[in-house]
């Protein structure tokens, strides 16, 4: 039986990737997707970086960095670092990114391999833009295992205090070991997000978060797919 939260969307997607492919074919200049890319993206993108907007915004005259376990390509990672450049210019706040850029990987004890070996990606390239645009000040990227290498590199830097948490990784194992080496650190009145939480596709992460937090206050915006959750800590 499909995931509810796959078949629910399932004709919209179709219709969407339908639309791309099309768009792709119509010889559309390539400055024309970034300098008029509301003309092209679809409303579920949009949505995403409206919930990460929201999200910062709450945190404005809280103490801390931001951080997001699980940067894939990026675009998250340096929306956020984009946020921090046009809020707080004058800020020391800065923008850490994590992942092991080899993809996906399950316990098989605790995980539903639904994406095993997908979400790799190239660091080099990512580094590449973080310094093309000049953001090389404030977007920090780490390449380790969070597993074994997050709660040790946290322990090492103890002036790391964070407004901002975003994970988006969806495996157990690297949700209980971020919350371990991040929950601590987070201000009070500042947010942590899931981007998986309450999805029947990847039960992991609810139950890391129970496992964890427990009857942690979750809170959801209704017009975003995912993130699907967020936490403000008092």
């Amino acid at each position: 039986m499909p995931a509810y939260e796959m078949e629910k969307h399932a004709a919209q997607d179709e219709k969407f990737h339908a639309y791309v492919e099309e768009l792709l074919g119509m010889g559309i200049p390539a400055k024309d997707f970034i300098h008029l890319f509301p003309l092209f993206t679809g409303w579920v993108n949009l949505a995403r970086y409206l919930f990460l907007y929201e999200m910062y915004k709450k945190t404005q005259g809280v103490l801390g960095h931001i951080c997001e376990i699980g940067t894939w390509k990026g675009a998250s990672f340096l929306f956020l670092a984009k946020l921090v450049q046009i809020f707080e210019p004058h800020s020391l706040t800065q923008v850490h990114g994590f992942d092991w850029f080899q993809g996906m990987q399950y316990d098989q004890d605790k995980d539903t391999p639904n994406y095993e070996g997908q979400y790799t990606a190239d660091q080099a390239t990512l580094e590449r833009l973080v310094r093309m645009q000049g953001l090389d000040k404030t977007a920090y990227l780490h390449s380790m295992d969070v597993t074994q290498e997050l709660v040790p590199f946290v322990e090492a830097h103890p002036s790391l205090q964070f407004k901002l948490v975003f994970l988006d990784c969806a495996a157990y194992h690297v949700v209980t070991k971020s919350l371990e080496a991040l929950w601590p650190r987070v201000t009070p009145g500042g947010v942590l997000i899931f981007d998986h939480a309450n999805n029947s596709e990847l039960p992991q992460e609810q139950q890391a978060i129970r496992d964890f937090l427990g009857d942690a206050k979750l809170r959801t915006l209704d017009f975003c797919r995912t993130p699907t959750a967020y936490v403000v800590k008092e």
